[in-house]
């Protein structure tokens, strides 16, 4: 036996054409589980089983010398079972399973409850081995069944085929159907033709070809391993000789992981790794890496949909990740989406779904209607979108469908509302200037320069009082227009440029720069205005301006009113910018240089005249 089973072993380690003979670990690389033994630790079923239905069933062996009279033997319930199969991995075999004696036709199968990639057969039988047999498989639990290879002592005669031994390739074979040697004959079959090796096991071929998830073998037309024997009728030979026995079945293979794990666990069991004593088990539920997901790694994680799924490549070793979407911590999932994957050459098709924290957009990157998004904050800020919070009676808005739509809407990028004539402010709930009698019907236009915004009555230009400790006018020159305190608001803040940044300076080719204090910001709903004495002109184009009033005009708001860079009326700041040359306007923006003056003045204007003195290259 030990020189049997030493033969078929060695031929076994050769049965493997392509690169999945051992465990390949995964880290950045594709990978695989170790191949081994499908068989073990499953159960089996047979068609026929000795001694089942009847006490005390006879067979006999036959002699080592064929002209040896044979040895006969009772077979009782449970002495052969079909599990004899699979108790031994070919080290020597004492057990087996045997068929009744009246069997002709039997057949051995194996349900995997789950795929996994078969790659060889080894049987090593105890009786003579079948004049045909058939190895089929199946891919849909045992709904359709396919053929992988046929046996057979005389193709032509059984399936009407040639014989590979003639012809290559051929679809049947009669390699392993002589009745000789009567005891210890192996069946072998490689599911990978050895003269056409596949590199990639992980491509469509290989899944083609090595993809199961039930196996069985069919056997029938027993034959006799007898040249001499005492007993001479055929029909008694068949009576105690029984037709099918079988030492040993091994099916070797792995995990179906798609190149994507290298350890299985039990189909019930999630995140630990099998016991010792189950190592020499082939289970069938993939750890997936790669930031796939499914039993076989056949999917991406939910958020991981960037780019479409693809196995790993055994040929190159590639891992083939998937690629996370960009939801910006506001989703943890998303699809993939192949139009727009193709419209971004291939680098980008994931949609954000379920996006959470009042966002949305296909990277949960824009805020829901009734809601506006915080410029300052980072997109992956749980606090981006705030609620417009628009004033009922200032602001338009339309009449909701359902009561879901009954936010008022703003812009949801500036916050800003939309409001009704006359009125102005972020959210719509005050005059703008030159207006009065905020209501359901907006404001009305002032018949003066400047009214009360509740009466419209006209309000006269006056003299500060230099002594007042007014919010932000401290020692003004010159006469001023009083404004509205919700203009000043002491937590305005966004990001801005250094003013001493001499590469920026350069690159950005400035019009103008100033001193300037600002006297009064004016909010006119689609764009504000700066009134503001000019201290010192350090650079003017265009748009000519002198010591003393002038009006500024800043682009750009932040949500909370403010003009951005940040202006507080009453302060001084050194302003560089860009002009407006058609309607003769000095701008501010967010490209502008701003600066509050600092309160130790000595040295600061030299710096500034000296940094307009340095040349740009």
């Amino acid at each position: 036996w030990t020189l049997i089973v030493t033969i078929v072993l060695r031929q076994a380690c050769n049965v493997l054409t392509f690169k999945i003979n051992v465990g390949q670990r995964c880290g950045r690389h594709s990978c695989h589980g170790d191949v081994g033994n499908l068989a073990a630790g499953r159960s089996v079923s047979v068609t026929s089983t000795c001694g089942l239905g009847r006490k005390g069933e006879i067979y006999c062996d036959p002699g080592t010398d064929s002209c040896t009279a044979p040895i006969c033997r009772r077979c009782g319930t449970g002495d052969h079972p079909g599990s004899h199969m699979l108790d031994s991995p070919f080290t020597g075999s004492h057990t087996w399973w045997q068929s009744a004696n009246n069997a002709d036709d039997v057949t051995i199968q194996f349900d995997l409850q789950t795929s996994f990639y078969f790659t060889h057969l080894i049987m090593l039988f105890r009786s003579p081995r079948p004049g045909a047999m058939t190895l089929e498989r199946s891919v849909d639990f045992g709904q359709t069944w396919q053929i992988y290879q046929r046996f057979a002592s005389n193709c032509s005669e059984e399936f009407g085929m040639d014989d590979d031994v003639d012809v290559i390739s051929a679809a049947c074979t009669s390699r392993y159907s002589s009745p000789w040697p009567c005891d210890g004959g192996e069946v072998i079959h490689r599911v990978m033709n050895p003269a056409h090796p596949i590199d990639d096991p992980y491509n469509d071929e290989a899944r083609h070809l090595l993809k199961i998830t039930n196996l069985r073998i069919r056997m029938w037309n027993p034959q006799l391993c007898t040249g001499c024997t005492n007993i001479t009728s055929d029909s008694l030979v068949m009576s105690i000789f029984p037709p099918f026995s079988v030492y040993d079945l091994i099916i070797r293979g792995t995990c179906y992981c798609s190149g994507h794990g290298d350890t299985c666990v039990p189909l019930h069991q999630d995140g630990t790794k099998p016991k010792d004593s189950e190592q020499s088990v082939v289970f069938g539920k993939c750890m997936c890496e790669h930031n796939t997901a499914g039993a076989h790694c056949e999917r991406c994680m939910e958020i991981y949909n960037d780019a479409p799924w693809m196995a790993g490549n055994g040929d190159t070793g590639a891992a083939n990740p998937c690629k996370r979407c960009n939801c910006h911590s506001h989703s943890q999932r998303c699809r993939f989406d192949s139009e727009l994957w193709e419209r971004s050459g291939n680098r980008s098709g994931g949609v954000c779904m379920g996006c959470q924290h009042k966002t949305r957009g296909r990277y949960c990157h824009l805020c829901k209607p009734g809601y506006f998004r915080r410029l300052e904050a980072d997109l992956s800020d749980q606090d981006i979108c705030r609620e417009c919070l628009c004033d009922i009676t200032g602001t338009y808005f339309h009449k909701p469908r359902t009561r879901r739509q009954q936010t008022l809407p703003c812009d949801t990028i500036t916050g800003q509302c939309r409001c009704k004539p006359g009125v102005g402010g972020r959210r719509c709930d005050r005059c703008l200037h030159g207006y009065w009698g905020f209501g359901r019907h907006g404001c009305s236009e002032c018949l003066c320069e400047h009214c009360d915004v509740k009466s419209g009555s006209c309000i006269p230009i006056f003299e500060p009082d230099p002594s007042s400790n007014f919010p932000g006018f401290d020692n003004l020159d010159g006469p001023y227009y009083s404004f509205d305190e919700t203009d000043f608001i002491e937590t305005c803040s966004c990001k801005e440029r250094a003013w001493n940044d001499l590469t920026y300076f350069c690159n950005a080719k400035f019009d103008y720069a100033a001193r300037v204090r600002i006297r009064e910001a004016i909010d006119l709903g689609t764009h504000a205005r700066l009134l503001v004495s000019v201290r010192r002109v350090f650079k003017q184009g265009s748009v000519k301006f002198r010591r003393g009033k002038t009006v500024m005009y800043p682009e750009s708001w932040t949500v909370m009113g403010c003009t951005c860079p940040v202006l507080l009326p009453g302060r001084d700041y050194l302003v560089i910018g860009h002009e407006d040359s058609i309607q003769q306007r000095l701008m501010i923006n967010v490209e502008s240089l701003v600066t509050e003056w600092p309160q130790k003045r000595k040295y600061f204007a030299r710096n500034v005249k000296k940094q307009f003195r340095k040349k740009c290259v």
